[in-house]
């Protein structure tokens, strides 16, 4: 089996990062690489999981308009991505 190595961004509350967590753990333990995209505030609840967290440095609504409001075509994520990463190059 190939190893896959997993970003998932989440910018709205503990119902969507928890859900986040739980999946991450389980692809952990299967041997693949996951990470979360978000706010500080849900660092703890990723680690102790024992996935990987990654500080989003920037507010929900600004990401929301790269991820979700100029999201027409599956293309449109990509580059609303790419432009989050310039961002949050960490």
């Amino acid at each position: 089996m190939r190893k896959m190595i997993i970003t998932a961004v989440a910018v709205g509350t503990r119902g969507d990062v928890n859900p986040l967590a739980e999946l991450g753990e389980e692809m952990i333990k299967r041997g693949h690489e996951f990470r979360i995209l978000t706010s500080e505030a849900f660092r703890p609840l990723i680690e102790d999981r024992g996935v990987t967290f990654i500080k989003l440095d920037t507010d929900a609504d600004h990401v929301m308009k790269y991820l979700v409001t100029d999201y027409k075509k599956n293309i449109d994520f990509a580059k609303g991505m790419f432009r989050l990463r310039k961002e949050n190059p960490e």
